[in-house]
């Protein structure tokens, strides 16, 4: 994981270590390259590859990082266990505001936890589903475990999870939100 060179980790991993870390999990705290803290399950996909690269989605996550500016409002809609929320809560500062909006409740309590694990006092979590109008919807979960793939839509072998609440996304945004978030 912190070996300074690149070339041939990635095999290494897909080839060597997921399967390793898919038959005998682990459950461990580690500290991401941007520096926040996370306690990662490595029988999940996501939590995984933050365990072995410390980073997810290294483009997008350094996109935010050359986007976001203290005292801005980031929203993000299917935080899932917090990785981009936490990023963002870094970025944003304490002058700034994260709204971390999760439709799972599985999810949900794992991003609170990883919020608390950092004390991100700037993040505020909703546990709810952003939709088109407002109602129920059902989530349906992998039955392999990969949390990212939680979806409002059965397709691929997803199994039900539960049933949500969902909004429009300006009904779960308080109006200082709405009128500081970045586009």
């Amino acid at each position: 994981r912190h070996s300074p060179i690149d070339l041939g980790k990635e095999t290494l991993f897909r080839r060597v270590v997921m399967p390793e870390f898919e038959e005998h999990p682990q459950d461990r705290v580690v500290t991401t390259r941007a520096g926040f803290r996370m306690r990662l399950r490595t029988d999940d996909f996501i939590q995984r590859y933050v365990y072995a690269f410390g980073v997810w989605e290294p483009n997008l996550s350094n996109w935010l990082a050359e986007t976001l500016r203290p005292g801005d409002v980031f929203v993000d809609v299917g935080a899932n266990v917090g990785y981009f929320s936490l990023l963002a809560s870094r970025l944003v500062g304490p002058a700034g505001r994260v709204v971390a909006i999760e439709a799972s409740a599985g999810n949900h309590r794992i991003l609170t936890e990883q919020l608390a694990l950092n004390q991100a006092d700037n993040v505020r979590t909703v546990h709810a589903a952003v939709a088109d109008e407002r109602g129920r919807l059902c989530l349906y979960r992998d039955p392999d475990g990969n949390l990212g793939l939680t979806s409002t839509s059965p397709e691929g072998g997803l199994v039900p999870e539960s049933e949500v609440d969902c909004y429009p996304l300006q009904d779960l945004l308080q109006p200082d939100e709405i009128e500081r978030q970045r586009h």
